[in-house]
């Protein structure tokens, strides 16, 4: 019973997560959103909010769709790797700080933009005073309160950035 309250609640991220690409899916056949609802991770939540924020939503959907099925692929090649290659790799390598740091590197650009910021200060908080929180239950607290900090603020609105030859043509002019 613990193993599975346990589970759940470490998951429960991935409701949050679909949670914010819902906006971003609304309009689209229910058989993409199943597939890209399959696909979600952390890193393809990540992938697929920054192609919402800065392309169009047809050039979007299948900026994510790319990254995620890439990912996935990856994903599996990797897990195939480490279990066979990884029970041979000396403990002072440490690869436990992995994931630490590749979070650090994901959260390190998006303290630029003020919602991303107070998101990110407010889980990180959270999940500091919770450290102690029984069944991980820090980690869904924190997330979830994250996510509340971020959207409290004005929503971002996809923008248009010009292909980078656009750029260098309307500079020259």
């Amino acid at each position: 019973m613990v193993v599975v309250a346990s589970a759940l609640i470490i998951n429960i991220r991935l409701i949050l997560y679909s949670a914010t690409m819902a906006r971003y899916w609304r309009d689209t056949p229910w058989w993409w959103r199943l597939v890209a609802a399959y696909l979600i991770v952390d890193p393809s939540c990540a992938v697929g909010l920054n192609g919402y924020r800065r392309l169009s939503r047809r050039r979007a959907h299948a900026h994510y769709f790319g990254g995620a099925v890439l990912l996935w692929v990856c994903w599996l090649a990797a897990i195939g790797v480490g279990a066979t290659v990884g029970a041979g790799l000396p403990a002072w390598l440490h690869l436990e700080f992995v994931m630490p740091l590749y979070l650090v590197g994901q959260t390190i650009p998006k303290l630029a933009h003020p919602a991303q910021r107070r998101a990110i200060f407010a889980a990180a908080a959270v999940a500091l005073l919770a450290l102690s929180a029984p069944l991980q239950l820090g980690i869904a607290l924190a997330i979830a309160v994250g996510v509340t900090a971020g959207l409290t603020g004005h929503p971002d609105k996809p923008t248009q950035s010009p292909h980078p030859l656009q750029r260098t043509v309307e500079v020259r002019r």
